[in-house]
């Protein structure tokens, strides 16, 4: 009786990535990688465990309830991380080696014990963006730039900046008579779901929860509708925390920010959105997202300044804010648009072998390749030179060469080019200069360079 398949499937919420979806998946990594370092940002990375309290300290009651948390051997207790801006408090902290201002980027799985979504998982990646030291809002600046070189890189142009800050929300709270903080978290989560459930449910969220009704409504009048333009947008916003310090300390964050981004493309991009909150609760100043209505108003990350994290965990006072990338939905999207497309295997070639006594010729003649810039994939097995060649119809190699006892009595090498099904016999030492020619001419692109 055999074992019953389902028994062999990865647990819910994770995925097996194949070929073509995971060659698109490290293309498109390498291309956010690639953005990163042009900004300067160093290479960062940090264990995929974490002690509890560690991650805990950073998470929130809501988040905390969806950490993979274990005890190991020892007893300890120890958690997967959720995302990656805990670790980087730790080590924030800690470290004597972090030069200041420190900007890092880091791009990895990490996991959440959430309900499976469409392209949401309970294992996932995510591209870090974050800068370490400084309160001024050059920072906020500088990573909505990065964050609209990576759209325009992927050909997602039609984007917008959608900007907040908490502490202009606090002012609001506080103006309405919420003063709790305890409330105003509920408000706060109530809020952010306005998008999915509209004003009517989160006013009934928010005082069955939170409060007396007429508090809440004093604050949600607070919060401009249909206005458009950032300046009378913000102009509102000041006028409803004129009694909050914190609140027109908010106001004159997002002023700066828009002044710094007015002589760059990114600045007719920023809109200002008064009800915009992001979810986690540990934002101190300016929120922001990236979304794309022609995609469906589809949201391709987000981040904020979150200030008071490394003295959180014990270090000086440092100013905090970064920018994370759904790497899952970015992949879709592109995906689905048409803007990126991936390959079974890199390999412009596939040398396939004459027999036995052809694989030291065959490994020889791979190897030149290689160090001639040209991707090669040796045949290994015994199949006949028909089943080598279905093998390479099914795996997508552009070139096929063979290495026969006729071929090496001659000193030559068969090419055969699989969409044309044109041979040629070229000299060994011309296959490399042969594919070369023979890409050229029809114009392509070689699988290592970027997607299409």
């Amino acid at each position: 009786m055999g074992i019953p398949m389902d028994r062999f499937q990865p647990p819910k919420g994770t995925r097996d990535i194949l070929y073509e979806d995971a060659s698109v998946r490290r293309r498109v990594i390498d291309r956010l990688r690639n953005i990163f370092l042009q900004f300067g940002f160093s290479d960062f990375d940090t264990p995929a465990i974490e002690h509890m309290e560690t991650l805990s300290r950073k998470a929130g009651a809501e988040v905390e309830e969806q950490i993979y948390s274990f005890a190991d051997k020892a007893g300890r207790k120890l958690g997967l991380i959720f995302e990656f801006t805990a670790s980087l408090g730790r080590v924030a902290a800690a470290s004597n080696q972090m030069i200041r201002p420190f900007k890092r980027y880091q791009i990895g799985k990490v996991w959440r014990y959430e309900n499976p979504q469409s392209n949401r998982y309970r294992e996932f990646c995510q591209a870090d963006v974050d800068i370490i030291g400084p309160y001024t809002m050059d920072c906020e600046a500088e990573i909505l730039t990065l964050a609209s070189a990576v759209m325009k890189e992927f050909g997602l142009d039609d984007f917008a900046i959608l900007i907040n800050n908490r502490k202009i929300l606090r002012g609001q709270l506080e103006a309405a008579g919420i003063c709790d903080p305890a409330s105003q978290d509920v408000v706060l989560r109530a809020l952010d779901k306005l998008d999915k459930i509209g004003h009517a449910a989160v006013r009934g969220y928010a005082i069955e929860r939170g409060g007396p009704a007429e508090k809440y409504d004093r604050f949600a009048d607070m919060l401009p509708r249909d206005v458009s333009g950032n300046d009378e947008i913000l102009r509102r916003m000041e006028t409803s925390v004129a009694g909050s310090a914190v609140g027109i300390e908010g106001v004159s964050e997002l002023r700066r920010i828009l002044e710094i981004l007015a002589p760059s493309g990114s600045g007719g991009r920023v809109t200002v959105v008064p009800s915009l909150v992001r979810g986690l609760g540990y934002y101190t100043g300016p929120i922001f997202e990236i979304r794309s209505k022609a995609l469906g108003d589809i949201s391709f990350g987000g981040g904020g300044r979150y200030d008071g994290m490394v003295e959180s965990y014990g270090g000086k006072p440092a100013g905090a804010v970064g920018f994370a990338f759904g790497v899952e939905r970015l992949i879709a999207v592109l995906a689905k648009e048409g803007l990126v497309r991936g390959v079974k295997s890199e390999a412009l070639v596939m040398v396939a072998v004459g027999g036995p006594a052809m694989v030291p010729h065959a490994l020889a003649l791979a190897g030149e390749l290689r160090s001639a810039g040209i991707p090669a994939y040796q045949y290994v097995g015994d199949a006949n030179l028909s089943r080598q060649f279905s093998f390479a119809s099914r795996m997508g190699f552009p070139f096929v060469a063979v290495v026969g006892e006729r071929e090496i009595e001659a000193g030559k090498v068969r090419i055969k080019k699989m969409d044309s099904g044109e041979e040629r016999d070229v000299a060994r030492t011309d296959a490399a200069a042969t594919v070369r020619a023979w890409l050229a001419s029809d114009g392509a692109t070689p699988r290592s360079g970027p997607p299409a």
